[in-house]
């Protein structure tokens, strides 16, 4: 039995992405490896790809195996980092996540091994193979589910998938596996009309969701099974009490895929917070709903949770585009209820788009523009998400988009699977272009960019936004140093010649 085993998990994103988002599937393996004793927590490191000095701070820890959680988008830039660890390192490289899951035959080198769906199993299999002082080879492989893996001929296997966990299977987190500062961001929020600034966690209540959207990539991950799961109501609450109490955290942000699907549910949340002394001491920033399921009564028990913002998936103002995209069960009308339900609440509510998407037409488009213009002069609006269409692996917008050759696999350039831009010209990444011209592309993109900076102007008009924007980007610089420096003296704990370095860097600062 080897006890020398490291891990290196490894959230990859694209190069620009923020570096400051918690990465909670990657704090669910570690907690289930620590929660099953596979491995001690000193010998798991999580690394933001994004972060400052990430790669140095990965071949300097010099782990025995590195977990990559990796996106479509970000498959390219996984590459490159696979090689360089494998370049400097002698280290097993596991690539998990969304893209390896909904294209498995994609696997090679540099990757070893892939994981497909839930990866807590799986990922425990290969390190008690590892553990056991065994390498990583098809007859190791063969018989672990869910892990897909290269023959000696060169052929690419994969093997079946194990059920889903149970709720209860589910692993607790160990916040404990992050540093303070990993765990919560600052965030400019808006409570009944006014902004401020709050200590805000991400955190998941459930795992799954109960629907079938047809181009949503994360519905591949739970393919096998009761796909959408409640988390234990007890574990929920006790994270938030940790968090409040050690951390002194004031907003939650559920990114279930759907958070508002049971009103009993909310019940028994408001009752547990209640009972523990909670209930209006914690804010929740935002949540996930569907217009479909929002009601009168819905809307006052997210009031009574006090609950700030909602993210809606709206997607089409055409009924007809809407039905494809949501397999007929959003209405348009249900959008215009929620809308005004949440109002009266004084919720405000976040609404995405999904722009250029298969078969639309322009009379489609300009009904979805009318939907976004009405919805961006509603007083609660906290924000419109003008997307691309994106055929995502694994997806039925994928099959279909291959199966009717929109898509050329071996001409594909994975960094433009990205949905959001922050650019105006746009017409020559968009994947369903449906006949109209790049500049009929980019003048469309164009006009719904206005809204969303219609709605911006609107929000930097609210009283205490400005002042809140200032504080939250203080306290995100102030915690941010905080971390480099604690990385700073993890680095040279674990490598006293660093000290020199810093030492010179600290005197030429003097002397300047």
């Amino acid at each position: 039995m080897k006890n020398n085993i490291t891990l290196c998990l490894v959230d990859v994103k694209v190069p620009y992405a923020r570096e400051d988002i918690l990465p909670l599937n990657l704090l669910s393996l570690a907690s289930y490896l620590v929660e099953h004793k596979i491995l001690k927590p000193k010998q798991i490191k999580i690394v933001n790809s994004s972060s400052r000095h990430s790669i140095e701070r990965i071949i300097e820890y010099k782990p025995t195996i590195i977990g990559m959680s990796v996106v479509t988008p970000a498959y390219p830039y996984a590459l490159k980092l696979a090689k360089t660890f494998k370049k400097k390192l002698h280290v097993a490289v596991i690539i998990g996540g969304h893209h390896i899951t909904g294209i498995p035959a994609l696997l090679g080198y540099p990757f070893d091994v892939g994981v497909m769906g839930e990866g807590e199993g799986p990922l425990a299999d290969i390190v008690r193979i590892m553990t056991e002082g065994k390498p990583l080879t098809p007859e190791t492989l063969r018989h672990v589910p869910n892990v897909i893996y290269i023959k000696h001929d060169g052929g690419v296997v994969q093997n079946p998938m194990r059920p889903l966990l149970n709720p209860e299977g589910i692993p607790k987190y160990n916040w404990s596996l992050q540093k303070r500062e990993e765990i919560f961001q600052y965030k400019t929020v808006v409570e009944d009309g006014r902004a401020r600034t709050v200590a805000n966690v991400p955190m998941f209540s459930a795992r799954g969701c109960p629907y079938r959207c047809v181009f949503c990539a994360r519905q591949i991950l739970w393919k096998t099974g009761a796909a959408f799961r409640f988390l234990p109501i007890d574990q929920v609450v006790d994270d938030i009490e940790y968090l409040y109490r050690t951390y002194h955290i004031s907003s939650i942000e559920f990114l279930d895929d759907t958070f508002a699907v049971s009103k009993q549910r909310i019940r028994e949340l408001l009752d547990k917070l209640k009972q523990k002394g909670l209930l209006g001491k914690v804010v929740f920033s935002q949540i996930f709903v569907r217009a479909n399921l929002i009601d009168e009564e819905f809307a006052l028990l997210l009031k009574e949770l006090r609950v700030l913002a909602v993210f809606m998936g709206i997607e089409s103002g055409s009924q007809r585009i809407l039905k494809f995209l949501k397999n007929g069960s959003l209405q348009i009308h249900h959008v215009k209820r929620a809308m005004k339900l949440f109002a009266q609440q004084r919720i405000r509510v976040y609404g995405s788009f999904m722009l250029f998407v298969p078969g639309e037409k322009v009379a489609d488009m300009n009904k979805t523009y009318a939907l976004a213009s009405w919805f961006a002069h509603q007083e609660n609006v906290h924000g419109i998400g003008q997307n691309l269409t994106v055929p995502y692996p694994g997806t039925k917008l994928w099959d279909d988009a291959v199966t009717q050759k929109h898509t050329d696999i071996q001409s594909l350039n994975w960094k433009y699977f990205v949905t959001s831009y922050y650019q105006l010209s746009i017409g020559h990444m968009v994947f369903f272009r449906n006949g109209l011209s790049i500049k009929q592309l980019n003048a469309y993109w164009k006009r719904m960019y206005e809204l969303v900076e219609f709605i911006n102007q609107k929000n930097r008009s609210l009283p205490g936004w400005k002042e809140s924007v200032k504080e939250t980007d203080v306290k995100s610089q102030e915690l941010a140093a905080r971390l480099a420096m604690k990385r700073r003296i993890e680095r040279i704990v674990r490598n006293p010649t660093h000290i020199f370095s810093y030492l010179l860097k600290a005197v030429s600062r003097i002397t300047h």
